[in-house]
Formats: structure tokens, sequence, C-alpha cells
């Protein structure tokens, strides 16, 4: 009996953990669902903000790199090789030139 009691006790606290079930009404389902868009919606702009999200934390060990920082890392190891080159070292003055003349009359075209 003591070990049923103890089972029933513990079950009934993992419920009321979990919450209520699933809705069963159409319109509380697509809220249900909008919800849960919505949040991760804000933990992938958290993310690549590279801001702190207590919800997020779960999923990451403390020394894991997260968000904007490892976006970052990413790109600058993309471009290292071209980091030491000026942008220039490949164009002629003439393609300069050029350049700057098509862009100036966009500029002016608009």
């Amino acid at each position: 009996k003591r070990e049923i009691h103890n089972k029933m006790r513990g079950v009934s606290g993992r419920l009321e953990e979990l919450g209520m079930g699933v809705p069963v009404d159409v319109a509380e389902r697509v809220q249900l669902i909008w919800t849960m868009v919505t949040d991760y919606c804000e933990i992938f702009r958290n993310t690549i903000r590279g801001k702190y999200d207590r919800k997020l934390q779960n999923y990451f060990d403390a020394h894991d790199i997260t968000g904007g920082a490892h976006i970052r890392t990413i790109f600058n190891d993309l471009l290292d090789e071209f980091v030491e080159k000026p942008v220039t070292s490949e164009m002629s003055d003439y393609d300069i030139d050029q350049a700057i003349r098509m862009h100036e009359c966009a500029t002016y075209a608009n």
C-alpha cells in the first residue's frame, strides 16, 4: 500500500510538471503552435545577437561558444587569408577608375 502511494505521489508530481494536455479546441492548438514558433524565433534571434538566454543555456556546456560569437569565429576563419592582402592589390588603376566612374553614374541616376 505504501509503495502504491509513493508511486502515485511521484506520478502526480510529474504530471503537474508537464502541465495540461494538448489542447482539444482547434483555436487553442493553433495558439499553442504559434506560441512555440514565436519562442523558437526569439531564441534563434537571441542566439544570433549573442544575447544570454536562460532557455537556450540548457542545451550548451559552460565552455561552448554560442550564437554570434560562434558565427563571427567562422567568418574570421573563412576570411583570414584576405586580411593581410590589400583589397585593390589585384586591380589595375584603370579598373579602379572604371569602378569609380560606374558607381558615380549610378549614384547620380538615383
